[in-house]
């Protein structure tokens, strides 16, 4: 509606020779609607595509239609931009026939070409009326949208929220679930070692564990006491092709001696490339990938592991990490046993 502050209703007219002269007749000292100046535009379809370009400024507009215009426009009368206008449908011939036209095109008022007073602002109430209500019905189905696009809006972020705490939950559960599986593991590991009082045995049995740790590798282990390999176990792949000895050696003279010295772990993915490894050990130490770590316990060093394998499948920081649980139990073990057969030697 344009002007309710106005008190009066504005209507656009675009009929013409007596259905307009009637209109003005009919209106004529009528306080509540006002006439616009009359626009010159005949053809139907042109009104039509006005008003559903939003170009007619008005409250209620009259347009004359007869039955064969009617059927060309029918479906089309309210695409519009100003749900808010009226648009009251003169028939021009006044037959049955093109009021039911115009009632499907959907018009918001029907008139016949002969009209009196009383008619004419009845349609026209009525009229308005029912734009109101159809303005109050999309004010209404808006603010619905509105509100279903926020909650839709919020429902996706909260899901976005649940997807991610879930997934935080599954990836807790799997870590849990390997943690508890590695525990086991130690304990199980760590009881096996309460039952055995040969080291030797003890040794090449923490080895054979530790394999599972390092697919294809070969590990050995080094005692600090008697600076010696105790304990050594080969893979598959080295058979018949690494002289142990000469192997132990440069081990020994290298990645043990450094580990020794700085107390912590050492790798080098390739021997035969690293810089602080000498010239008589690259010989020996080419193409493999090796690992060396301490093994401590309370009073110290007692050991150090060694692991290696082809350089072309080098060891990574995650194999390494397996077998660090399992090494506090293998240095207390160790020390035990010492601790037994110095015991045993004073008896005797």
């Amino acid at each position: 509606m344009t002007e309710s502050s106005s008190h009066y209703t504005e209507i656009l007219s675009f009929l013409t020779g007596e259905p307009e002269n009637n209109l003005q007749g009919q209106l004529a000292g009528n306080t509540r609607f006002r006439m616009s100046d009359r626009d010159s535009t005949t053809d139907l379809s042109e009104i039509m595509a006005r008003i559903g370009r939003g170009d007619i400024v008005a409250d209620v507009v009259l347009i004359p239609a007869g039955l064969d215009e009617l059927r060309k426009i029918k479906g089309g009368a309210y695409e519009r931009v100003n749900c808010g206008l009226a648009i009251i449908a003169v028939l021009t011939d006044d037959s049955l026939e093109g009021a039911i036209e115009a009632a499907k095109v959907g018009f918001d008022g029907i008139l016949g070409m002969s009209f009196n007073a009383e008619q004419l602002v009845s349609v026209l109430e009525s009229s308005l009326q029912r734009c109101r209500a159809r303005l109050t019905t999309i004010r209404r189905y808006e603010k619905v949208r509105t509100l279903c696009r926020t909650l839709n809006h919020r429902r996706r972020r909260l899901r976005d929220k649940i997807d991610l705490v879930c997934s935080d939950l599954v990836s807790s559960n799997i870590e849990l679930t390997n943690v508890l599986h590695t525990l086991r593991g130690v304990y199980e590991y760590q009881n096996s070692l309460m039952d055995e009082y040969d080291l030797n045995l003890l040794l090449h049995r923490s080895l054979r564990e530790f394999r599972g740790c390092m697919a294809d590798a070969n590990l050995a282990i080094y005692l600090t006491d008697t600076s010696e390999f105790e304990a050594h176990i080969t893979s598959s792949w080295c058979s018949g092709e690494v002289d142990i000895e000469e192997l132990e050696e440069a081990l020994g003279s290298t990645v043990v001696r450094e580990v020794l010295v700085s107390g912590r772990e050492c790798r080098i993915d390739d021997a035969g490339n690293h810089a602080r490894i000498g010239a008589a050990e690259k010989e020996t130490l080419a193409g493999l990938s090796i690992m060396a770590t301490p093994v401590q316990c309370e009073s110290g060093c007692v050991a150090v592991l060694a692991a290696y394998r082809k350089s072309d499948n080098p060891l990574d920081e995650n194999e390494i990490l397996a077998v660090h649980p399992y090494l506090k139990p293998l240095g207390r073990a160790i020390a035990s046993l010492r601790k037994l057969e110095a015991m045993l030697a004073t008896r005797e």
